[in-house]
């Protein structure tokens, strides 16, 4: 990984808006000129639909197979048969299986980084997001993703510093091929860029890869558990004790604010999902064999992990499912930054969350997956997510990891609002051979245009030693009696 110096003698100081030579200039330059035409550009549906818009106004468009959205359902929710089985969507209100509200928006997608011109080492903290949901997504639906806008602020300190911190907020759209808005969404993240003196430099910008310019703590330092017996056991206590309402109705009035679902476990998460743009729930991943292990004919097949202690299946496929339509990789889409062709260091982030001989770091975007499918369970077939928010790796997290950042204006860990908790944070990243434990209560209830509404906020904590690794909130809409 890049070197965590911070001395000034090596970097060059950085100060609000101003750049140190005509390279950094010119890509800061035509970067935020790239950021000015999305923003002023206007997109109708019809046009969306014709393939008249161009990136980067455009992100991509993708065509729903039935083969993804079970894939999907099947690692996160294989409880939730709506998502399964068509004839028991079709009892409440759907037209056929459908997506998780996840599946239409992808942050990578949406996200503009700073220009590798414009950048030495990288540091990435405060990543904040939400989701807001409008229609389902069905089997043969087209979607098609559209940046609104992206805000940018400097928050470089007006003094100096080594680091320039960029905060971003992109703001998208996904229509469907109705023309039908699917989703909205804003994805937000903090990156703080450093650049090398040029006697320092050490290697050639072209030859710097993501080893040489990804700077981050050592989210990896914390010791992997080895699983016992006796930690299956205590698992099997919670999955046969998760929260699973299906098909019977949860009123609004019968919902109290410091309600908890039952605590879900999921894991030990042995690979982290990757990213493939525009996918908003990417490919590939893990599914938890809790329905293995809790089947003692099946359980009894399971084979153990000597390094980690894990059960697993002998067959592959059955704790790697394949990903359909013969997705692999997380190409960059042309006409994003990184589309094009750039020597050095442009970012991808499937090498972040890469498996390897040691633990790596979960993408955020799978323990949100888990998290939403427990809140599914929660509420059962006849409620409704309109909207998710979520984060990881906030600045006082960074800052007590020596690796301080400014607070962004808007982050938030959400169990700071259930009662007890108000001192509470986010201490650690997600690691494979995790097991999340998710937590969930209901912190608030409420009737807005007409809709009866709750909002959940949730979380992830390690299994043994309980640190937050995500938080994030649910607004719910429920039905009345």
């Amino acid at each position: 990984m890049a070197k965590e110096v911070t001395d000034a003698s090596i970097f060059i100081m950085q100060y609000p808006g101003v750049y140190p030579n005509e390279t950094v200039k010119a890509a800061m330059d035509k970067y935020y000129g790239m950021l000015e035409e999305i923003g002023s550009t206007t997109v109708s549906t019809d046009d969306l639909i014709a393939g008249k818009v161009k990136a980067p106004k455009l992100i991509g468009s993708v065509k729903v197979t039935e083969e993804m959205l079970r894939f999907n359902a099947y690692k996160y929710a294989p409880e939730y048969e709506p998502m399964m089985n068509a004839d028991i969507a079709k009892q409440f209100g759907y037209k056929d299986i459908f997506a998780m509200i996840t599946f239409g928006a992808c942050d990578d997608s949406n996200t503009q980084p700073t220009p590798p011109e414009a950048r030495d080492t990288l540091l990435v903290s405060q990543i904040f997001h939400e989701i807001e949901n409008f229609e389902p997504i069905y089997p043969g639906d087209t979607l098609y993703m559209v940046r609104d806008r992206v805000d940018v602020k400097d928050l470089t300190p007006v003094e100096g510093s080594i680091y320039r911190h960029l905060y971003q907020k992109d703001y998208g759209t996904t229509y469907n091929q109705d023309g039908k808005i699917v989703c909205k969404c804003c994805f937000s993240t903090m990156e703080s860029v450093k650049i090398y003196k040029e006697e320092f430099l050490p290697k050639p910008r072209k030859e710097m890869g993501f080893p040489d310019f990804w700077e981050a703590p050592d989210w990896t330092n914390r010791p992997a558990l080895i699983y016992t017996d006796n930690d299956y056991e205590n698992l099997k206590e919670i999955w046969r004790n998760e929260s699973i309402r299906g098909a019977e109705p949860m009123y609004w009035e019968d919902i109290n604010i410091g309600d908890k679902a039952n605590p879900s476990a999921y894991g030990p998460i042995m690979e982290s999902v990757t990213p493939l743009q525009p996918y908003g729930q990417g490919i590939a991943g893990v599914r938890c064999l809790k329905h293995d292990i809790l089947d003692s004919e099946k359980a009894a097949k399971l084979i153990r992990d000597e390094k980690t202690g894990v059960l697993m299946s002998p067959i592959h496929e059955e704790n790697f499912p394949e990903t359909p339509d013969g997705l692999k990789g997380s190409p960059q889409p042309e006409g994003m930054p990184g589309g094009e062709s750039v020597e050095g260091n442009v970012i991808d982030t499937a090498d972040i969350h890469k498996a390897g001989p040691n633990r790596s770091a979960l993408i955020n975007l799978i323990t949100r997956d888990i998290a939403l499918g427990h809140v599914m369970n929660y509420i059962g077939y006849t409620g409704k997510i309109r909207k998710i928010k979520w984060g990881i790796m906030p600045s006082d997290t960074h800052s007590a990891m020596n690796h301080p950042v400014p607070y962004s204006g808007d982050f938030e860990v959400f169990t700071r609002r259930i009662r007890g908790m108000e001192n509470s944070g986010i201490t650690v990243h997600g690691l494979t051979t995790d097991v999340a434990i998710i937590k969930s209560e209901v912190t608030d209830k409420y009737v807005v245009n007409g809709r009866h509404m709750v909002d959940i906020v949730f979380w992830a904590e390690t299994y043994n030693t309980h640190e937050i690794w995500i938080t994030g909130m649910v607004e719910v809409e429920l039905p009345t009696k």
